[in-house]
């Protein structure tokens, strides 16, 4: 069960009262600014994977650490997910087994989560878990797959392990089963090719990738009937895929926008008409690869490359240019000396979720809010 609530009470006394032994905790306030954005600093117990539509939050932290007592002496630690709702970030690790290692993926609007654990994949709705067990004529028992995002219809999508032992992209929504996806491709639809559903959106729209005959990595997008449409690669670029899909249709094209990655470049591919734009560096950083994180439905995209003094930084792509911008260009919340600072997930008001870790492991999450 999550608490929600607007009122000044400690977030632990609110999870006490609900008869759960979670600590939940309330986010920073806006304490910065960065080019047109207030910071926003999240309490949060550890990284984060991704955002919904309307700002919520979810990632995973660590519950517990085992040093093996045999030789070599090697520690495992374990994790439970955790989510903000807008005012408060709570700890679900009492709703997991100490030792399942789950990890949380995606949230919708709802707050439904979908992720997996080593007892395979699962849906997190209103306090219970559902998991999606295993394809049908699988001899697996359910670990290995994952989900990997869930749209606001609770339909979740990701990859799962077939009774010949090849991942194949996979659906599963409560009340139904985990099945592959339907694809109307012969090469798709055929049950050696390996393929990921890596994000759906609020039409039922799927973005993946598939591993084609010379062992290359190609992205495609498939509707609830089965049409698919193979995304080309950037010329020149090898193993491209998409990362994320709109949640709906851009309001001013009509085109529902994915955006992926190769090696070193990113994209933009807007569907049906086919049009595919390859993503800059910031100016003055040449040679600089790049990384695009999402995309939302007014085409506003988020990521990662390089400034023109080498240094990592999070960036923005606004809607229809290739140029982006530095969204940490005054170091505003990150620290030069910042490691792995990337941009993870944009919401549809153009909130972004971005964030970084230090030396020793801590990790450091931020809202950045556009100021209008």
């Amino acid at each position: 069960m999550i608490i929600q609530s607007t009122s000044k009470t400690h977030p632990l006394k609110i999870a006490l009262m609900a008869g759960l032994a979670t600590a939940a905790l309330y986010a920073g306030v806006p304490d910065a600014s960065a080019a047109g954005y207030t910071v926003q600093t999240l309490n949060a117990p550890g990284p984060a994977a991704r955002m919904s539509g309307n700002g919520a939050v979810t990632g995973s932290y660590q519950t517990k650490c085992t040093t093996l007592s045999s030789q070599p002496h090697r520690t495992y630690c374990y994790y439970a997910p955790w989510v903000f709702d807008g005012q408060q970030i709570t700890k679900l690790g009492k709703q997991w087994p100490s030792l399942s290692d789950a990890r949380a993926y995606a949230v919708n609007d709802s707050l439904e989560l979908a992720g997996s654990d080593v007892n395979g994949a699962w849906l997190y709705s209103a306090g219970i878990i559902t998991y999606a067990g295993t394809l049908p004529g699988s001899g697996w028992t359910g670990s290995g797959n994952s989900l990997s995002a869930i749209n606001n219809a609770g339909m979740a999508v990701g990859k799962a392990i077939t009774s010949t032992g090849k991942y194949r992209a996979a659906t599963f929504q409560n009340g139904g089963s985990l099945a592959e996806v339907f694809f109307n491709d012969p090469y798709l639809a055929n049950p050696a090719t390996e393929s990921n559903a890596v994000d759906i959106n609020d039409s039922g729209l799927i973005a993946g990738w598939y591993i084609a005959s010379d062992k290359t990595q190609h992205g495609f997008v498939v509707d609830s009937s089965g049409t698919v449409t193979l995304i080309p690669n950037l010329s020149g670029a090898a193993n491209c895929a998409p990362g994320r899909i709109s949640r709906q249709a851009n309001p001013t094209t009509g085109q529902v926008l994915v955006a992926g990655n190769c090696y070193g470049h990113a994209f933009i591919y807007e569907y049906p008409s086919g049009k595919l734009t390859e993503l800059a560096t910031l100016p003055g950083a040449s040679g600089a690869a790049v990384a695009v994180g999402a995309i939302n439905s007014s085409g506003v995209a988020v990521g990662t490359t390089a400034s023109p003094g080498g240094v990592a930084t999070v960036v923005m792509w606004p809607a229809g240019s290739t140029i982006p911008t530095d969204l940490n260009a005054n170091q505003a919340f990150a620290p030069t000396n910042a490691l792995n600072l990337r941009a993870i997930d944009i919401d549809e008001a153009g909130t972004v979720l971005t964030g970084y870790n230090d030396m020793s492991a801590n990790y450091y999450t931020f809202l950045l809010h556009p100021i209008p």
